[in-house]
């Protein structure tokens, strides 16, 4: 009986280390878990994204592209259309890089891939950052 106190008792120890390690809830995170969930809104104007996959051509008469891909997307619903341009850069001075010509959304896995076609004139690496107008940005003039 000794035994299976102490033993509680240590199991209570280290639970207080850990709260101590990691930080205890605080009152503010309490009333967050509390608070009915909401549809997020997209903290920016901007999508995001991160070049995964540079192609010559996928078939005879194709051009170079690009394609793009976004995970955890959770609730947010993009709005991203073909012909959007693609950028990189700031907001303040953005480059346009390329033009929106296929869309993927995996609404289960919330991830999205975006092909695109470059400007020819620009080097676009794989890694490289680039963004898309969220919400209706108009078609690029071809």
């Amino acid at each position: 009986m000794h035994r299976y106190f102490l033993g509680l008792a240590l199991i209570g120890v280290l639970a207080g280390l850990l709260l101590l390690r990691d930080g205890a809830p605080s009152a503010a995170d309490a009333a967050q878990a509390q608070a009915p969930s909401q549809p997020q809104s997209p903290p920016t104007d901007r999508f995001l994204f991160d070049v995964v996959e540079s192609f010559d051509a996928k078939y005879p008469g194709d051009t170079p592209g690009h394609i793009g891909r976004h995970g955890g997307l959770g609730e947010l619903r993009p709005r991203i259309a073909l012909g959007d341009k693609v950028f990189r850069g700031e907001v303040d001075a953005p480059e346009i890089v390329g033009v929106v010509t296929n869309l993927k959304w995996s609404r289960a896995q919330g991830s999205l891939d975006i092909e695109f076609d470059p400007d020819d004139s620009l080097r676009i690496e794989i890694g490289e950052s680039v963004w898309v107008k969220l919400g209706g940005s108009p078609p690029a003039k071809k």
